[in-house]
């Protein structure tokens, strides 16, 4: 997600400590238990063991991993251990050690072995169908934080509070309550293989190449026909299949398999590339917009978007009071405008700036008042498409209000930009801290990237997720609100 500090909406800081995982984004908060194992506590009955009074009539669960429990027509719970030559249950039923079976128990792996069960791998994260759970995609917003598990879940951290809007934008704390500092899963979400977050919204690409979205949904955001905030993920309905996803503050686009490109939520600056633009035009749902050619690949942030066309062309249209729509002028349009003509391989949208990649070369335009543009130094805005030779070999650009970053293709994260809070990952914060000159975060080789509004977060090619800046609604995923400078592992 990229960011842009504006016109009310809702952009977070300060504010309290939460005691306790909550479901995400709802008015009202419960504990919700992220253990995802199999085998023990009460994770997938019904009723549960210990103390369940009712349970679902006629249904056939786990109690945990030794006991299934069975409910009578009446929603009465009864627990029944497993046998010794059965000892585990799964599925409802137990089941023996035989063959290469391999289970949960918890979060442990156990494999059968000799015809005993024998603990083969402890989990980081939990446990699921006899493997351990591990993250394959991250997707950040302006204070929060989300991943994708290898069992189609989600799990979120960071702001979680989805109806305040702030006047005066970032000096108001959040709500006692209104965040959480550890991943936790996303309610009724099980087929996600891509997320990424807004403001105070998120949506996921899901294995039949939908959409659904969850949060606030004051500007239409979440697609849904209504301005209805949800607290679960509800599917945008779309005209056939998706091929690419970008998630905005306050608006969305989609990139369609029929070769058109839709949008939805707020279209104040034109971002939509429909010719309509206006403070109160709001799309609660997607508008399909034809860009005379299939879009391959779009971004978005607050107030312009950006596509690259299947003929390696790229436009840009929306807000343009900073340069970033590339055409030497700072008159928003409402409609597409070439940039970079031809070879473009990605376009990548930020707040008040943009960067397109030829090849492996990066070139940038736009808002420079922190150095995010890439010329060494803070200074006006840059009106056309600049040569950025400070980074060569670039295989990837992810870009947020103000700061940039590119992955290369040694798989190298590098940034630079604004400081403040430490989101280059340096060791180096406070006030009047740029990073003018490329930083190659030492991390190692990295799989994904995601930007928030003052934070970054990576996962690793080993399958780790690392964290650092702002963390003041725990969107560090650290299980703390302490900003950090420097590469820290979420807390799962």
């Amino acid at each position: 997600m990229k960011v842009r500090l504006g016109l009310g909406i809702a952009l977070l800081t300060g504010g309290g400590a939460a005691t306790a995982c909550t479901s995400l984004l709802g008015g009202d908060f419960e504990v919700v238990d992220g253990t995802g194992g199999q085998g023990t506590g009460a994770n997938t009955g019904a009723g549960g063991a210990g103390g369940s009074t009712s349970c679902e009539p006629g249904t056939v669960t786990c109690a945990n991993g030794s006991t299934v429990l069975e409910c009578s027509d009446t929603g009465d719970p009864t627990e029944i251990p497993c046998p010794d030559e059965a000892p585990v249950c799964l599925d409802g039923s137990c089941v023996p050690c035989e063959g290469a079976a391999t289970h949960c128990n918890g979060n442990v792996v156990e494999h059968c072995e000799e015809g005993q069960w024998v603990p083969a791998e402890t989990c980081d994260i939990g446990c699921d169908e006899g493997a351990c759970l591990q993250v394959v995609d991250i997707g950040a917003g302006v204070a929060h934080t989300c991943a994708v598990l290898t069992n189609g879940t989600v799990r979120c951290w960071g702001y979680n509070k989805h109806d305040l809007l702030f006047t005066d934008h970032l000096d108001d704390p959040a709500e006692p309550g209104s965040f959480v500092t550890a991943p936790t899963p996303v309610p009724g979400l099980e087929d996600a293989v891509e997320v990424d977050g807004g403001d105070a919204h998120s949506c996921a690409r899901t294995s039949s190449d939908g959409v659904k979205c969850w949060g606030w949904n004051g500007t239409g955001q979440l697609g849904s026909g209504d301005f209805t905030n949800s607290d679960t993920p509800v599917p945008v309905a779309l005209n056939g299949t998706i091929t690419d996803l970008a998630v905005g503050l306050a608006h969305n686009c989609v990139a369609l398999s029929a070769g058109d490109m839709a949008c939805w939520g707020l279209n104040e600056s034109g971002e939509f590339g429909n010719g309509e633009a206006g403070s109160n035009v709001l799309e609660p749902n997607p508008i399909e917009v034809s860009m005379g050619l299939p879009v391959a690949h779009v971004s978005t942030t607050y107030g312009h978007t950006c596509v690259r066309l299947t003929a390696a062309e790229a436009a840009c249209f929306g807000r343009n009071s900073d340069g970033q729509l590339g055409n030497g002028t700072q008159d928003a349009s409402t409609t597409p405008v070439g940039v970079m003509n031809e070879g473009v391989q990605e376009i990548a949208a930020g707040d008040g700036h943009t960067c397109g990649r030829s090849g492996a070369g990066l070139y940038c335009w736009g808002n420079n008042n922190n150095g995010q543009v890439g010329l060494g130094a803070t200074g006006p805005d840059v009106l056309t498409e600049t040569p950025i030779t400070a980074v060569t070999a670039v295989a990837r650009i992810e870009l947020s209000d103000n700061f940039s970053c590119i992955v290369n293709n040694s798989d190298q994260l590098v940034c630079w930009g604004r400081n403040v809070e430490g989101q280059m990952g340096n060791g180096q914060a406070g006030a009047n801290t740029w990073q003018l000159t490329p930083f190659a975060v030492p991390i190692g080789a990295i799989a994904d990237v995601a930007l928030g509004y003052r934070h970054t977060c990576a996962l690793t090619a080993a399958g780790e997720v690392l964290c650092w800046g702002l963390n003041n609604h725990g969107q560090l995923g650290t299980g703390d609100t302490t900003s950090y400078a420097e590469p820290r592992p979420v807390v799962w």
